[in-house]
């Protein structure tokens, strides 16, 4: 019986000494294997990581050298910069606003002496001529495209227009202020050349002559004014002669002015 104890003791103690160890070994070989992995996996990404570092800081050292060759690039090229920039700025902006009344005559007179055709000289004086000069660029421009002689004009209608044209003209050989007259008159003559072959051509000037209703002599002077315009501009040689023979005339309806004006034409 005692020895039947024994055994049992020691199967128990074996048991229990059976049972504990694995236990202990499973424990110690489960936290070995952790530490194991976890140190190793740390030394390498910290190898991996310094190798890393090391392999950019030399790339970024080695790149360097350019970036401050181009620095020194740069900054050899700064003064010519400078330099350019105030070339670019030195040309003085304030030269129109500096214009002057006689200085915007003078533009219109250069104009005037240029090769441009007629059509182009009086493009070019409307956009730097006085208001009342632009409205009678703009009356001559809007008669010839009404006054089309490829398109049917009544013939009443067609008269009234003339005497519309006809005070117009009366109006600018009638101007008090010479130079006024001068530069409008001139006006005219460029109109009557950019449009010689179209409405303001002489033969289509007086093609409602017999339509024209009211004072004869008004008739007469219209006539005789858009005649000698054409003649002026066919042999400018013949002016004085061409404007005495108009003058002349006893049945003329111009005042003082308008014969002094044409004079120094």
């Amino acid at each position: 019986m005692a020895r039947g104890k024994n055994r049992n003791k020691k199967n128990t103690g074996n048991e229990q000494e059976v049972v504990e160890t694995p236990i202990e070994e499973v424990v110690e070989t489960t936290e070995e294997p952790i530490e194991d992995i976890g140190e190793s996996n740390v030394t390498e990404t910290e190898q991996n990581t310094e190798v890393s570092q090391e392999e950019d800081g030399e790339q970024g050292n080695s790149s360097n050298p350019e970036q401050e060759e181009d620095g020194e690039q740069g900054n050899d090229s700064n003064p010519g910069t400078e330099t350019k920039e105030v070339i670019v700025e030195t040309p003085p902006e304030n030269d129109d606003e500096s214009l002057d009344e006689e200085e915007v005559e003078m533009s219109v007179e250069d104009i005037l002496k240029s090769d441009m055709n007629a059509k182009r000289k009086l493009k070019e004086i409307k956009k730097i001529a006085s208001a009342d000069v632009v409205n009678l660029i703009g009356y001559l421009e809007d008669y010839v495209k009404y006054m089309n002689p490829k398109k049917f004009v009544d013939p009443k209608t067609g008269a009234n227009k003339n005497k519309g044209l006809y005070k117009v003209l009366k109006g600018i050989v009638e101007t008090s202020d010479m130079q006024t007259f001068k530069t409008k008159f001139t006006v005219v003559k460029l109109a009557f050349e950019a449009y010689t072959k179209d409405a303001l051509g002489e033969v289509y000037l007086h093609r409602f002559d017999n339509f024209w209703t009211g004072n004869k002599k008004d008739l007469l002077t219209y006539q005789l004014m858009v005649s000698s315009i054409h003649m002026i501009l066919q042999e400018p040689t013949s002016k004085e002669k061409v404007i005495k023979n108009l003058l002349d005339n006893k049945e003329v309806n111009l005042n003082k002015i308008a014969v002094r004006n044409l004079r120094n034409i």
